[in-house]
């Protein structure tokens, strides 16, 4: 990711005053879609470990010896 002196120093300066609005429309965009991942994160982990356990139960109901 670029900071804000990277990016002003890559574009000239007449466009300097879009750039800056752009990347921080830009910023405020990449927060929310890390939050959305951290959450989508969240969920699969609570699914795996639901199924782990799912997993579990049924090793535990299935007799070990057979006859």
């Amino acid at each position: 990711m670029t900071s804000f002196g990277d990016a002003a120093q890559l574009f000239p300066a007449k466009c300097r005053s879009e750039a800056t609005a752009n990347i921080k429309q830009q910023n405020s965009n990449r927060e929310r879609q890390q939050q959305q991942q951290q959450q989508q994160q969240q969920q699969q982990q609570q699914q795996q470990q639901q199924q782990e356990q799912q997993q579990q139960r049924r090793q535990q109901t299935i007799p070990h010896g057979k006859s």
